[in-house]
This record gives C-alpha cells, structure tokens and sequence, in this order.
C-alpha cells in the first residue's frame, strides 16, 4: 500500500508538471499500432539498452480526443488514469506506468493498450519520460518531442499547427515559477516566458527547445520576462532555480560577444553575471556601454537582498505593472530611495554617480554594513559640482573604493554610469562593504 501511495504521488507529480526529460537509456522511441478493439491502440518501445522501471509517455494529437484509458500489458504494474488536454484543436494525452515490480527489457517491449473515446487516429508527435530504479528521470535529459513510428503506415507523420498553434509546454525546478504566454503559438509569434525565483533565490539557466532538440534563442527583456520566436513545432521550456547564497560560476567564458577578457571589465561582468544581479541585454551582448537607469539599479539591490514580498509605491511615475514596480516600492519603504518630490522616481532616468553613491549607501545603513569609510574629495577637480545630499556618500563610497575617479582627476559626480561601471561598482560593493 505504502509503494502505490507513493508511485501515485510520484505519478501525480509528473502529470502535473509535465516534465521535459528524455532517458538516458538507448534511444528510444514509442511504437503505435491498431488495437484489436475499435478505438484502440497498443504501445510498445524500441531502442532501449537497459531495463526500465517506470514510464511516462506524451501522446500528440492534431484533432480533439473526448477521452484516453491506459491498461498496462502486466496487471501487477500500475498506471493512474490518464492525462487527457484538448487545446485549440489539438490534445495531448499523458501516460504515467510503474514497472517497478516488473521493469520492462528486450528489443520491443510492449507497454499497454490506449482506449481512446472515439475512432483510432495515430498521435503525430510523442515524449517519453523513462524512469530509473528509484522511479526517477534518467540523466542527460535533451526534452525533444519526436516523430512516432505509427507500424499500421511505417511512416512519421509531421506536425501540424491545428486550431492555436503549436504546444508550449513548461517544467520548473523547485523554489521557482515559471510560465508562457500564450501556451499555444503559431510559427514566427513572439512568446513571453516568466521565470521568478522565490525570495532568496535566483534563476539558474532557463532554456527553450524546439522539437528537433535545438535550443532556441531567448531574449532578456527585463527583470524574469524574456521572449523567443515560435518554430514551427511544439517547444518545451525549461528553468532551474538555486539559493541566492550558491556560488554558482558558468563555467568557461561569458557568453557576451562584446566583453572580452582584456576589457577592464570583465571580472566585474563575470562576477554580476555568475551571481545573477545582471544579466545580459539579450543571450549574447551585455552592452557594457549602455547607460544605467535608476530602476535598474534598484532592482539589482532588491534581487541582492532576495527579492522580499513588499507593497506598491507612492510614486506617480511608477506602474505597478512594470518589472521595477516591486523593487522601488521596497527601496522607498527602507529609506533607500526618495524620488525627485512631487511623487516622481524617474525609473528609466540615466542614474548619475552621486545617485547610485547614495542609494548604495542608504542600503549599507539598512543592512547594518559599516559606513565609517570616508575620503577627502577636495583633491578631485569637480568636487565642488557634488550636490549637498551625495556629499557624505560620495565620500563614503570613494573611501570604501566603491566610486573612483576618472584617468583626466575628475570625480564627474553627475554624470552617467555605465553597466560596466554599475557592474565594476557592485563588485566593489559585494566584496569591499557586504562582508
């Protein structure tokens, strides 16, 4: 009773999430033939090189299917009742068998028998799922949806776009969130997809398969939203999360085509890039020489501390819809942020040197760092140009090392900084006062 309660369980996870798994056994494939009944048809695998103990299978369809019932080829194996989803004119049907008790070998084992509540019609797309001992996902997933090899025709039917487009199926680790809109696209639609971490945690990697295996390209547009093209098949989005508190280094060289090793800021990009406080304007540029926005900088400080649940904003010039809304309503509440007066913030205006000194140093106040840190700022040429509320932090932060002065002796107070210069400050930040 123990082990059906658990299997159960462990079928109900699976049929939930859907996960994007391909087992690391062989390369196997699903055969589909004609049942004996009408409706019917019997599922078999190929390809395998080992015993497997447990299944789930991904069932296409491009037309509806009112209904699905699995009966496993041997009554001691068990299978819950299926997973039956009809959208836009296409449905999928989801499979979840244990075999524990009797793991399934050899060239063509035969799984079962699928009852569907209507007329056969063979699935044009599979995914399978194949589970270890233990009942869980082999290793080396690639989550690709394949062809399947429908014995009654020997042939493997292409996918079709049905009534709302393509499937976008979705599969999030643990101590995160993730979902797309729409979850059906047609070929060349823009998808958005959301990956949020929970408080104190951060995005790992987040990935976009298409159904020949190859990765597609996803576009950073702010905050946890990103975008991908639609291809012409179903797509399997994926995203793990881990503690904010995890080194957690890519490995290799960054991914960034304009940031290279000999720029004097590329330790400060790959150290806010492996830490997940900046990410890159896209997959492949990070834009170092863009301008930072005051909203951007808040962020960064909010995904430091955890991202914490936090109300709105007073601010005027601030939408709660927009991916800063949250991070300025925090900052303000803590003291960290003011604003111009009058209720404005100006989000997407550049932020200048002394700006970020003060917010930098309002939010050391708040975590209890040390502030002691002062610099004589009279041998810069501008210090005179420090406005009267950044004077104290803009000593401070040139003192702690944070904020140094140009090649040319000029502090420049208030002019722009940079995302090299805001990763360079950061850094310095992270290492010189968070301690």
């Amino acid at each position: 009773m123990t082990k059906k309660l658990c299997s159960w369980l462990l079928a109900l996870a699976l049929l939930c999430q859907l996960p994007v798994f391909a087992a690391n056994n062989g390369n196997p494939s699903i055969i589909c033939q004609p049942g004996g009944a009408p409706g019917s048809a019997s599922l078999s695998l190929a390809g395998l090189t080992g015993p497997v103990y447990g299944a789930q299978l991904e069932l296409l369809w491009n037309e509806p299917q009112q209904s699905a019932l699995f009966t496993p080829q041997n009554a001691a194996a068990y299978s819950p009742r299926c997973l039956v989803q009809t959208v836009g004119g296409q449905t999928r049907v989801t499979v979840y068998l244990d075999l524990n008790a009797c793991p399934t070998q050899g060239a063509s084992p035969s799984l079962g028998t699928l009852q569907l509540g209507g007329a056969y019609t063979p699935p044009v797309q599979a995914r399978i799922t194949l589970l270890d001992r233990d009942l869980k996902p082999y290793a080396n997933a690639s989550g690709a949806w394949v062809g399947i090899n429908n014995t009654n025709n020997n042939t493997t039917q292409p996918p079709s776009t049905g009534g709302s487009g393509y499937w976008i199926t979705t599969t999030a680790s643990a101590h995160g969130n993730l979902r797309v809109d729409p979850s059906q696209a047609q070929a060349d639609a823009e998808v958005t997809v959301y990956a949020t971490p929970e408080a104190g945690y951060k995005l790992k990697e987040l990935t976009a398969v298409d159904g020949t295996g190859q990765r597609l390209r996803l576009v950073h547009v702010r905050n946890e939203r990103y975008t991908f093209t639609m291809p012409a098949s179903p797509v399997s989005v994926s995203a793990s999360f881990v503690s904010q508190t995890e080194e957690d280094p890519r490995p290799g060289r960054l991914p960034f085509t304009d940031v290279r090793e000999k720029d004097w800021f590329y330790d400060a990009v790959s150290y806010v890039y492996d830490r997940g406080l900046m990410s890159g304007t896209d997959e492949t540029f990070f834009s170092p020489n863009v301008t930072t926005t005051r909203a951007m900088i808040v962020a960064i400080l909010y995904k430091l501390e955890g991202q914490p649940e936090t109300g709105l904003s007073d601010f005027i010039d601030v939408s709660p819809r927009q991916y800063y809304a949250a991070p300025v309503a925090w900052a303000a509440s803590h003291g960290i942020v003011s604003g111009y007066g009058d209720g404005l913030f100006g989000p997407n205006d550049p932020i200048t040197r002394e700006q970020m000194a003060r917010i930098l140093f309002q939010y050391a106040q708040m975590k209890g760092y040390s502030t002691s840190q002062r610099a004589d700022l009279s041998r810069f040429a501008d210090s005179s140009r420090i406005s009267g509320y950044a004077r104290e932090a803009m000593s401070w932060a040139n003192g702690a090392g944070l904020i140094n002065g140009l090649d040319d002796g000029r502090l420049s107070p208030g002019g722009g900084a940079t995302r090299a210069q805001a990763a360079s400050i950061l850094m310095n930040f992270c290492e010189n006062v968070a301690r």
